[in-house]
């Protein structure tokens, strides 16, 4: 027979495996896949195998947690290039922050170009021939999933698709 105090663990590990499988936003997977592997080390604990409970405690909770936030954090990051003499106004910039988050991306701004050569940059700020102000993204799903979450926005915002990237 099962004791009463084991019963919160049994009961959680598959209501926290449930939520983990359907939730969308990767940083709140990662509180959910931490909880779970406390879940797991103490039913373990529970149940006399300490050596499986501290294993999964320090291998399945610590450092998978660890792991994943570092693999969330650059995974997550949308990296555009601008001139610093011709960056864009507060108010673009804090539109395209807006639009980004539609999609779970946060908006860094980079001056240097360096960057280009190694492939970290995801899109370019540039002023069009009429001085209009133009992102130029590298990623057409991207530009899609944009276009479909606020179409206007991405109008308005002038993104467009790289034309360097068609002849590729």
């Amino acid at each position: 027979m099962t004791p009463t105090y084991v019963i919160p663990p049994l009961l959680g590990i598959p209501l926290i495996g449930l939520a983990l499988v359907r939730c969308d936003d990767p940083w709140k997977a990662l509180v959910l896949r931490s909880s779970l592997g406390g879940f797991a080390a103490l039913l373990f604990a529970t149940y006399g195998a300490v050596d499986v409970a501290v294993t999964e405690a320090l291998v399945g909770t610590l450092l998978s947690t660890l792991l994943y936030t570092v693999a969330i954090k650059s995974t997550t990051t949308f990296r555009l290039l601008q001139h610093p003499q011709a960056a864009m106004a507060p108010e673009q910039e804090q539109r395209l922050r807006q639009l980004l988050a539609l999609v779970g991306l946060r908006l860094e701004l980079m001056a240097d170009a360096s960057a280009s050569a190694t492939g970290d940059l995801h899109a370019a700020f540039i002023r069009n021939g009429e001085n209009q102000p133009t992102v130029l993204l590298r990623h057409p799903s991207l530009l899609a999933e944009l276009t479909a979450r606020d179409a206007q926005a991405v109008r308005e915002m002038n993104l467009i698709l790289d034309p360097s990237l068609a002849s590729r």
